[in-house]
Protein backbone atom coordinates (compact mmCIF):
# COMPACT_ATOMS: atom_id res chain seq x y z
CA UNK A 1 0.00 0.00 0.00
CA UNK A 2 2.81 2.37 0.91
CA UNK A 3 4.56 1.57 -2.37
CA UNK A 4 1.42 2.46 -4.33
CA UNK A 5 0.98 5.69 -2.35
CA UNK A 6 4.64 6.62 -2.95
CA UNK A 7 4.28 5.91 -6.68
CA UNK A 8 1.28 8.23 -6.83
CA UNK A 9 3.23 10.97 -5.05
CA UNK A 10 6.13 10.65 -7.49
CA UNK A 11 3.77 10.78 -10.47
CA UNK A 12 2.03 13.88 -9.13
CA UNK A 13 5.38 15.55 -8.42
CA UNK A 14 6.56 14.82 -11.95
CA UNK A 15 3.34 16.18 -13.42
CA UNK A 16 3.66 19.33 -11.30
CA UNK A 17 7.25 19.86 -12.46
CA UNK A 18 6.24 19.46 -16.10
CA UNK A 19 3.34 21.85 -15.61
CA UNK A 20 5.70 24.32 -13.95
CA UNK A 21 8.04 24.24 -16.94
CA UNK A 22 5.14 24.82 -19.30
CA UNK A 23 3.93 27.73 -17.18
CA UNK A 24 7.35 29.45 -17.16
CA UNK A 25 7.09 32.87 -18.80
CA UNK A 26 8.61 32.99 -22.28
CA UNK A 27 9.15 29.20 -22.49
CA UNK A 28 8.17 29.19 -26.17
CA UNK A 29 10.38 32.20 -26.89
CA UNK A 30 13.35 30.64 -25.11
CA UNK A 31 12.96 27.50 -27.23
CA UNK A 32 12.83 29.63 -30.37
CA UNK A 33 16.05 31.43 -29.39
CA UNK A 34 17.72 28.07 -28.78
CA UNK A 35 16.73 26.99 -32.29
CA UNK A 36 18.76 29.81 -33.84
CA UNK A 37 15.96 30.61 -36.29
CA UNK A 38 14.99 34.29 -36.22
CA UNK A 39 11.62 33.55 -37.84
CA UNK A 40 10.81 31.22 -34.96
CA UNK A 41 11.76 33.99 -32.55
CA UNK A 42 9.50 36.47 -34.32
CA UNK A 43 6.57 34.06 -34.16
CA UNK A 44 7.17 33.31 -30.46
CA UNK A 45 7.16 36.95 -29.32
CA UNK A 46 4.53 37.46 -26.59
CA UNK A 47 1.51 39.66 -27.28
CA UNK A 48 2.15 41.40 -23.97
CA UNK A 49 5.53 43.04 -24.50
CA UNK A 50 6.00 43.46 -20.75
CA UNK A 51 6.38 39.68 -20.56
CA UNK A 52 9.80 40.00 -22.22
CA UNK A 53 11.10 41.32 -18.90
CA UNK A 54 9.45 38.74 -16.64
CA UNK A 55 12.11 36.28 -15.49
CA UNK A 56 11.71 32.54 -15.14
CA UNK A 57 12.09 30.93 -11.72
CA UNK A 58 15.87 30.75 -12.20
CA UNK A 59 16.05 34.38 -13.35
CA UNK A 60 16.45 33.52 -17.03
CA UNK A 61 15.34 36.17 -19.53
CA UNK A 62 15.08 36.04 -23.34
CA UNK A 63 17.51 38.92 -23.94
CA UNK A 64 20.17 37.40 -21.69
CA UNK A 65 19.63 34.02 -23.31
CA UNK A 66 20.12 35.46 -26.82
CA UNK A 67 23.22 37.45 -25.80
CA UNK A 68 24.79 34.42 -24.14
CA UNK A 69 24.54 32.59 -27.46
CA UNK A 70 25.75 35.51 -29.63
CA UNK A 71 22.41 35.51 -31.45
CA UNK A 72 22.70 39.09 -32.73
CA UNK A 73 19.48 39.14 -34.77
CA UNK A 74 17.47 37.96 -31.78
CA UNK A 75 19.13 40.54 -29.50
CA UNK A 76 18.28 43.33 -31.96
CA UNK A 77 14.68 42.15 -32.25
CA UNK A 78 14.16 41.78 -28.50
CA UNK A 79 15.59 45.23 -27.77
CA UNK A 80 13.38 46.72 -30.47
CA UNK A 81 10.33 45.05 -28.90
CA UNK A 82 11.04 46.43 -25.44
CA UNK A 83 13.42 44.06 -23.67
CA UNK A 84 15.25 45.86 -20.86
CA UNK A 85 18.95 46.10 -21.71
CA UNK A 86 19.76 46.36 -17.99
CA UNK A 87 17.68 43.39 -16.81
CA UNK A 88 19.54 40.95 -14.59
CA UNK A 89 19.37 37.26 -13.76
CA UNK A 90 19.43 35.72 -10.28
CA UNK A 91 23.17 36.41 -9.99
CA UNK A 92 22.82 40.04 -11.01
CA UNK A 93 24.31 39.47 -14.46
CA UNK A 94 23.20 41.52 -17.45
CA UNK A 95 23.15 40.65 -21.15
CA UNK A 96 26.46 42.50 -21.55
CA UNK A 97 28.05 40.23 -18.96
CA UNK A 98 26.76 37.06 -20.62
CA UNK A 99 27.54 38.08 -24.18
CA UNK A 100 29.36 35.22 -25.89
CA UNK A 101 29.39 32.87 -22.88
CA UNK A 102 28.28 29.88 -24.93
CA UNK A 103 30.97 30.59 -27.51
CA UNK A 104 33.49 30.39 -24.67
CA UNK A 105 32.16 26.98 -23.67
CA UNK A 106 32.51 25.81 -27.26
CA UNK A 107 36.07 27.11 -27.58
CA UNK A 108 37.10 25.46 -24.31
CA UNK A 109 35.34 22.12 -24.66
CA UNK A 110 34.32 21.76 -28.28
CA UNK A 111 30.74 21.69 -27.02
CA UNK A 112 28.43 24.30 -25.64
CA UNK A 113 24.88 24.05 -24.45
CA UNK A 114 22.53 25.30 -27.10
CA UNK A 115 24.48 27.66 -29.36
CA UNK A 116 21.93 28.32 -32.14
CA UNK A 117 22.68 26.01 -35.04
CA UNK A 118 26.42 26.39 -34.57
CA UNK A 119 27.34 22.72 -34.68
CA UNK A 120 25.45 22.33 -37.95
CA UNK A 121 27.10 25.47 -39.34
CA UNK A 122 30.57 24.21 -38.41
CA UNK A 123 30.02 21.05 -40.44
CA UNK A 124 29.51 23.22 -43.54
CA UNK A 125 31.84 26.10 -42.73
CA UNK A 126 35.03 25.75 -40.65
CA UNK A 127 34.99 29.51 -40.03
CA UNK A 128 31.48 29.43 -38.55
CA UNK A 129 32.75 29.79 -34.97
CA UNK A 130 34.90 32.81 -35.87
CA UNK A 131 31.97 34.42 -37.67
CA UNK A 132 29.68 33.87 -34.72
CA UNK A 133 32.30 35.27 -32.39
CA UNK A 134 32.45 38.50 -34.41
CA UNK A 135 28.74 38.95 -33.73
CA UNK A 136 29.64 39.60 -30.09
CA UNK A 137 30.97 43.05 -30.92
CA UNK A 138 27.73 43.90 -32.70
CA UNK A 139 25.68 42.71 -29.72
CA UNK A 140 27.67 44.82 -27.26
CA UNK A 141 27.14 47.91 -29.44
CA UNK A 142 23.41 47.12 -29.76
CA UNK A 143 22.99 46.77 -26.01
CA UNK A 144 24.91 49.93 -25.16
CA UNK A 145 22.89 51.89 -27.74
CA UNK A 146 19.74 50.50 -26.09
CA UNK A 147 20.85 51.94 -22.75
CA UNK A 148 22.80 49.10 -21.16
CA UNK A 149 25.02 50.28 -18.31
CA UNK A 150 28.46 49.15 -19.41
CA UNK A 151 29.87 49.53 -15.89
CA UNK A 152 27.09 47.85 -13.95
CA UNK A 153 28.30 45.19 -11.50
CA UNK A 154 26.79 41.82 -10.61
CA UNK A 155 26.36 40.49 -7.07
CA UNK A 156 30.10 39.74 -6.89
CA UNK A 157 31.03 43.23 -8.01
CA UNK A 158 32.14 42.04 -11.45
CA UNK A 159 31.38 44.17 -14.50
CA UNK A 160 30.98 43.02 -18.09
CA UNK A 161 34.68 43.77 -18.57
CA UNK A 162 35.65 41.43 -15.73
CA UNK A 163 33.55 38.68 -17.30
CA UNK A 164 34.95 39.22 -20.82
CA UNK A 165 38.55 39.23 -19.58
CA UNK A 166 38.01 36.06 -17.58
CA UNK A 167 36.80 34.43 -20.81
CA UNK A 168 39.78 35.82 -22.75
CA UNK A 169 37.28 37.36 -25.19
CA UNK A 170 39.12 40.02 -27.19
CA UNK A 171 36.10 40.88 -29.35
CA UNK A 172 33.93 41.71 -26.35
CA UNK A 173 36.73 43.47 -24.47
CA UNK A 174 37.34 45.76 -27.45
CA UNK A 175 33.64 46.55 -27.81
CA UNK A 176 33.22 47.24 -24.08
CA UNK A 177 36.23 49.56 -23.89
CA UNK A 178 35.02 51.38 -27.00
CA UNK A 179 31.62 51.70 -25.32
CA UNK A 180 33.02 53.36 -22.21
CA UNK A 181 33.84 50.47 -19.88
CA UNK A 182 36.03 51.58 -16.97
CA UNK A 183 39.16 49.45 -16.80
CA UNK A 184 39.99 50.29 -13.17
CA UNK A 185 36.83 48.95 -11.50
CA UNK A 186 37.46 46.26 -8.89
CA UNK A 187 35.15 43.42 -7.88
CA UNK A 188 34.36 42.43 -4.29
CA UNK A 189 37.59 40.41 -4.16
CA UNK A 190 39.52 43.58 -5.01
CA UNK A 191 40.38 42.39 -8.51
CA UNK A 192 40.57 44.66 -11.51
CA UNK A 193 40.12 43.24 -15.02
CA UNK A 194 43.89 43.43 -15.49
CA UNK A 195 44.42 41.71 -12.17
CA UNK A 196 42.24 38.81 -13.29
CA UNK A 197 44.24 38.55 -16.50
CA UNK A 198 47.55 38.62 -14.62
CA UNK A 199 46.39 35.85 -12.30
CA UNK A 200 45.69 33.76 -15.35
CA UNK A 201 42.61 33.12 -17.47
CA UNK A 202 41.28 29.61 -17.90
CA UNK A 203 43.11 28.91 -21.14
CA UNK A 204 45.31 31.77 -22.47
CA UNK A 205 45.24 32.33 -26.22
CA UNK A 206 46.97 34.45 -28.82
CA UNK A 207 44.56 37.23 -27.82
CA UNK A 208 45.58 37.36 -24.16
CA UNK A 209 48.51 39.74 -24.60
CA UNK A 210 46.49 42.04 -26.85
CA UNK A 211 43.81 42.21 -24.15
CA UNK A 212 46.48 43.09 -21.60
CA UNK A 213 47.80 45.97 -23.69
CA UNK A 214 44.28 47.19 -24.42
CA UNK A 215 43.44 47.29 -20.71
CA UNK A 216 46.64 49.15 -19.86
CA UNK A 217 45.94 51.69 -22.58
CA UNK A 218 42.47 52.15 -21.08
CA UNK A 219 44.04 52.99 -17.71
CA UNK A 220 43.84 49.63 -15.95
CA UNK A 221 45.95 48.83 -12.93
CA UNK A 222 46.50 45.48 -11.26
Amino acid sequence: MRAIFYSILVAVAGLSQLQGQQDEPNAKLMAAIASGNIKDVEEALPVDKAQLNRPAADGALPLLYAAERNFADAVALLVKKGADANAVDAEGRTALMLCGLDMYHIRMTGGGRTAPGLKEEMKKDKKALAKRQKAAGKIVALLIKAGADVNRADKEGATALHHAVRRDDLTVVKALVAGGAKADVRNKQGQSALGILSQGVGQPSKDTEEIRQLLKKAGAAE
